[in-house]
């Protein structure tokens, strides 16, 4: 049986509730991202690809490199473990939901021009949500560059209540900066990416902290 992949944060590429809709969104921080740079160029139009095959299918896409490659119009063979290893697609197990076939063929038929003032809107308050993503704004302002972890449920439950213990723990250190640095690390090496990131990256920010102290002391800075 052909298992199924799923678009990690699919919502936060279109506006529609119902499979088929007449465009997605693709964000320009695109740019910036260091899982999106790291891959190669087939990889990146495969990713954009998907994305749209996603919209026809309901993020529920047969895991068949040979079906894909066919479907896509492409002469070079798909490869999606590159994507899976960055985090931008995953199995369906993997994830709280499972994919849920629909037999209708509904289209939406709102224009770009209806949905247009939504364009900037990260992450929606109504209606369908992420599997991942979390709702307040602080939270995906953080993550929302660092595909691995804004996949990360658990981590993305916990995070305000994480981001706060650090700030007490480890105030010298610029936290983000840090995090950013964990997640490329992870990228970079994906046969070690981390099952529990709470720890791993409280592990990270106090090695961060102690260099930090020791360049204070080696400054003549460090205050007892």
């Amino acid at each position: 049986m052909t298992r199924m992949l799923r678009v990690v944060n699919w919502e936060r590429f279109q506006h529609y509730r119902h499979r088929n809709p007449p465009w997605i969104k693709v964000h320009q921080s695109l740019l910036g991202d260091y899982g999106f740079a790291c891959l190669q160029d087939d990889s990146k139009l495969h990713l954009v690809l998907l994305w749209l095959l996603a919209s026809q299918l309901d993020n529920c896409i047969p895991a068949d490199e040979a079906w894909l490659t066919k479907k896509m119009s492409i002469k070079r063979r798909v490869k999606l473990q590159p994507l899976i290893d960055a985090g931008f697609i995953t199995y369906a197990s993997n994830l709280q939901a499972p994919c849920k076939q629909n037999g209708g063929t509904e289209t939406e038929t709102e224009t770009e021009t209806e949905t247009e003032k939504d364009s900037c809107s990260e992450p929606r308050t109504t209606g369908s949500k992420p599997d991942a993503v979390p709702d307040d704004s602080k939270t995906f302002d953080d993550l929302k560059d660092l595909p691995l972890y804004l996949a990360d449920a658990k981590l993305c439950q916990r995070w305000l209540e994480l981001y706060a213990a650090w700030v007490k723990a480890f105030p010298g250190v610029a936290l983000l900066a840090e995090v950013r640095a964990a997640h490329a690390w992870e990228v970079a090496n994906p046969t070690k990416q981390k099952k529990n990131r709470a720890r791993f990256l409280h592990n990270w920010l106090s090695r961060a902290q102690d260099s930090s102290s020791r360049r204070e002391e080696e400054h003549g800075s460090f205050v007892l």
